[in-house]
C-alpha cells in the first residue's frame, strides 16, 4: 500500500530528525549500525571530533575498524564480536586509539547499545564515540609525577640511610678517640704517681742512709 509506505518514509524522516537533534546536544560522535545491511551512520559531531565527512565516509563498519590503531585493533575486535554473539548482552563499551583527519590518534571512549530480535541476533548497535584524550594526558601527567614522587621519596631514603651510617661511623671514632685518650691520661697519671712514689722512697733512703753512717762511733786514735 502506498499511503502505508509514505507513511512509514515520514516516520523514517521524524526519527532522524528527532535523532539528529539529539546528537547536538552531546559533545559525542553518535553512531547507528545496521547489522544485517553492514551499513554504518555518523551525526555531525563525527566531524566536529575527528574531522570526516560522515557525507563522504564510505559507510561500512571496515571504514571505522580501518582507523582503530594497529595495537588496539585486536582487542576492540574480540570485544566487539563477543558481545554481538552473546544473546544476554546489552551494552558494548572499549577504549582505544582512532585515527583523526590530521593524521594524529585520538583517545576515545565508545559505547553502544545492542538492539537484538525475537532469537537474540543482534540487529542494531546505537552508540556514542567520546574524546578522552585530555583525560588520558592528565591521568599519565599524574602517574609521571607519582613515579617522579617515589623517586624522591627512595632517594631522600637512602640519602638519610647514608647519612646516619656517617653519624654512627662518627660517633663510633669519636668515641674511641675518647677512649684512646682517656686510656692516655689514666696512664699518664699512673706513671706521675709511680714516679713520685720512686722518688719518695729514694729520698727515704737517702734520709735513712746518711742517719746510719752518722750514728756509728769513732774509731779510737791510734
Amino acid at each position: 500500500d502506498i499511503s502505508e509506505r509514505k507513511t512509514a518514509e515520514l516516520e523514517l524522516i521524524k526519527s532522524n530528525e528527532r535523532f539528529e537533534k539529539a546528537s547536538m546536544a552531546t559533545n559525542d560522535a553518535i553512531w547507528d549500525y545496521d547489522t544485517e545491511n553492514d551499513t554504518l551512520y555518523w551525526t555531525e559531531g563525527y566531524r566536529m571530533l575527528f574531522g570526516y565527512d560522515p557525507e563522504m565516509e564510505n559507510p561500512k563498519l571496515d571504514t571505522w575498524a580501518s582507523k582503530i590503531h594497529p595495537r588496539d585493533l585486536p582487542k576492540v575486535k574480540n570485544s566487539w564480536e563477543k558481545v554481538l554473539l552473546d544473546p544476554s548482552t546489552e551494552f558494548w563499551k572499549e577504549e582505544y586509539r582512532f585515527l583523526k583527519s590530521d593524521g594524529t590518534y585520538a583517545n576515545v571512549e565508545d559505547r553502544g547499545l545492542i538492539v537484538r530480535n525475537e532469537l537474540g541476533k543482534a540487529v542494531r548497535i546505537v552508540g556514542a564515540m567520546s574524546d578522552i584524550t585530555q583525560r588520558k594526558e592528565y591521568e599519565a601527567s599524574l602517574q609521571r609525577l607519582n613515579s617522579d614522587l617515589k623517586r624522591q621519596t627512595k632517594a631522600l631514603e637512602i640519602s638519610n640511610a647514608e647519612l646516619e651510617t656517617c653519624f654512627r661511623n662518627r660517633v663510633r671514632s669519636l668515641m674511641a678517640f675518647h677512649t684512646c685518650w682517656i686510656s692516655l691520661w689514666v696512664s699518664f697519671v699512673w706513671l706521675s704517681r709511680i714516679k713520685c712514689l720512686l722518688r719518695s722512697s729514694s729520698s727515704n733512703n737517702t734520709k735513712q742512709s746518711a742517719s746510719i753512717f752518722s750514728s756509728r762511733p769513732a774509731r779510737p786514735a791510734s
